[in-house]
């Protein structure tokens, strides 16, 4: 039985919707199941522990013995779940950023042009990244996107491969879209000051008013009378606060006007209201993802003030929401569904860490200035198919950026010698630089922004210490998590004494430092791979069925909640793939929006 809102009687009807069983073949199916490029559990079985390892392992965080290792949980990986049968495959639709929409940068442009503002943005460590945002192109392939969000635990937080877990850590924040690892104010949304309440109560309802402004201009870039707009779009919260621009291309008549300014254009609102699009847009985007969120209004309003705020690991946190919420949203709503998660930084970091994936590099020598890192990949997309590489060991590089490439801005979190950090003496300073990389190992919380309120999540970089310069030990258990505000404060320089608690003297690895994986962490792997294979091999666990309402948020997608909607892009595996034992059982669930198509990969395009 399912719950959906009746719109247009204005009550909650229960509607019976049909049941029927599926075939096993159709529940499990997935573009990365199966196949000649899926070699995980080939990869998995043969997996042999390297045991004779003599060497003194270099760590930030002590290992633990193999029986004591903190193991990925099974049912914390999406793939293993769909290949169980506990839940089917669902089509994820990945809407996020890919390239500056419309207008963008013409308001980017207005804003560098004003001393003011851009000495604002400079101190709040926010220009270079905005500077960036408007040329960053990186299309998005959605079947290998899709690959590795499917290898995403939510709860350790790191992509599961046969030869151990890689992951997204804050040093890839901060030298990819150059977001400040740590800063100077430990940002609180439910402890506002009156001035700032204030500022955010009229953000709230600028919103309400943008979304009454439809464009002056037609497609041919005649002036028109303004049609009504039914919601707060992009372009709406653009033309309130920036301008009215005709059409990229076109020519207006000499007789007529070539622009009009918003009504906040010269407001004491406008950087907010700039700093909302960009911050919606480019650094944390979420629902509903037609235009800017209401979220980080507060945010905006601190970064307006000049305000240092560490944006590195608010993204991050942020970021490893989305990529849960694709696993929860596959399992509760059972639809066909889309995702906010951030691919342009996804995709770069699979191809700075797994550079047989990536294309060719855009050579930035030229440059009259040195250029993020990430913009070595505008421009560019992969149509390779990842699937094999991304199981091979060899492939993986935990250290991309030990070695400085011409024409991209240094990076601060590798150096030619070993550095000496000791927290234990008084009076000893340690430089910013080395505490900003020592952040970035720590395993700890992450503050996270989204619509459901600021919460925190889990960040292991313990389980990827290769990728800072240390030997990969047996993880031990997870810290405990700190709350929004704790999480966020640790990155602030006023509470530099609760980063370093429980450290005293360490070691930050040199850029050519060799790094290797510990016996115990051999063992303890292969524990982990052992207990997929018999959780994959187990009977099935369906959820029980939820009571979905028909404008539930939740389902993420305003296009999927109306009956009978189909995806843009709907992908079905062959006929041939051979089910496990445990989807040949008979499995009966609600029937999904997306209906069953004939037998065969069909790509349909359908049109918005």
């Amino acid at each position: 039985m399912m719950v959906r809102d009746n719109v247009e009687q204005g009550s909650k009807a229960v509607l019976q919707t049909s049941i029927r069983e599926l075939p096993a073949g159709e529940w499990r199916r997935a573009p990365y199941l199966g196949g000649l490029t899926d070699s995980f559990w080939r990869k998995a079985e043969a997996f042999v522990p390297e045991t004779d390892i003599t060497e003194e392992p270099l760590s930030l965080v002590p290992e633990v013995s193999p029986e004591e290792a903190d193991l990925i949980p099974p049912c914390s990986v999406l793939r293993f779940r769909v290949e169980r049968g506990d839940i089917p495959s669902c089509f994820v639709n990945f809407e996020a950023v890919s390239q500056a929409p419309v207008h963008w940068g013409d308001w980017v442009e207005a804003i560098l042009g004003n001393p003011e503002l851009v000495h604002i943005l400079r101190s709040s460590s926010a220009l270079e990244p905005i500077r960036r945002s408007v040329e960053l192109s990186i299309r998005r392939n959605n079947a290998n996107v899709d690959l590795m969000v499917s290898r995403w635990s939510k709860d350790t937080h790191t992509f599961v491969f046969p030869w151990g877990d890689g992951g997204l850590t804050l040093q890839d924040t901060a030298v990819l879209m150059r977001l400040s690892t740590r800063g100077s104010v430990a940002f609180d949304p439910s402890n506002l000051s009156s001035a700032d309440a204030r500022m955010v109560d009229r953000l709230r309802r600028a919103y309400t008013e943008a979304g009454k402004h439809g464009s002056r201009f037609d497609r041919e870039g005649r002036v028109r009378a303004p049609p009504k707009s039914g919601k707060t779009s992009w372009g709406c919260w653009l033309r309130y606060f920036f301008k009215d621009l005709p059409p990229p291309g076109t020519e207006p008549p000499a007789e007529q006007a070539a622009e009009f300014y918003g009504k906040m254009y010269d407001s004491d609102l406008h950087l907010a209201g700039f700093l909302v699009y960009w911050l919606s847009f480019f650094v944390i985007p979420d629902f509903p993802y037609e235009g800017p969120n209401q979220t980080v209004f507060p945010l905006a309003v601190s970064i307006a003030r000049g305000d240092f705020v560490p944006l590195g690991p608010l993204f991050l946190g942020s970021l490893f929401h989305r990529l849960d919420q694709v696993h929860t949203d596959t399992e509760r709503g059972r639809y066909d569904l889309v995702s906010v998660v951030h691919t342009q930084f996804l995709m770069a970091f699979c191809f700075e860490h797994l550079p047989s994936l990536a294309p060719s590099a855009a050579d930035l020598s030229w440059s009259e200035e040195p250029r993020p890192w990430i913009m070595r990949w505008s421009g560019a997309s992969s149509t390779k198919s990842w699937g094999k590489r991304v199981d091979d060991a060899s492939c993986f590089l935990p250290c991309p950026y030990a070695e400085p490439v011409e024409g991209t801005l240094p990076t601060s979190f590798f150096s030619e010698d070993d550095r000496i950090v000791d927290f234990q003496t008084d009076g000893v300073a340690v430089p910013t630089s080395c505490l900003s990389a020592f952040a970035a190992a720590c395993p700890c919380s992450l503050p996270a922004l989204c619509a459901e309120g600021p919460r925190a999540v889990s960040y292991r970089p313990d389980r990827v210490a290769r990728q800072f310069g240390y030997d990969q030990g047996a993880p031990g258990p997870a810290p405990p998590l700190r709350s929004f505000v704790e999480s966020f404060r640790r990155f602030t320089r006023a509470f530099v004494g609760e980063l370093s608690e429980g450290y005293t003297i360490l070691v930050l690895p040199r850029n050519d430092q060799e790094t290797f994986f510990t016996a115990n962490n051999r063992l303890a792997w292969r524990r982990n791979l052992d207990s997929f294979i018999n959780y994959v091999c187990g009977v099935p666990v369906i959820p029980a069925m939820s009571v979905v309402y028909h404008r539930d948020i939740s389902l993420r997608s305003p296009k999927a909640r109306q009956p009978g909607w189909r995806d843009k892009s709907t992908y079905w595996a062959t006929s041939g793939t051979t089910p496990t034992p445990a989807a040949s059982r008979g499995i009966t669930i609600a029937e999904p929006i997306s209906t069953v198509l004939p037998t065969r990969v069909t790509r349909a395009k359908a049109k918005e």
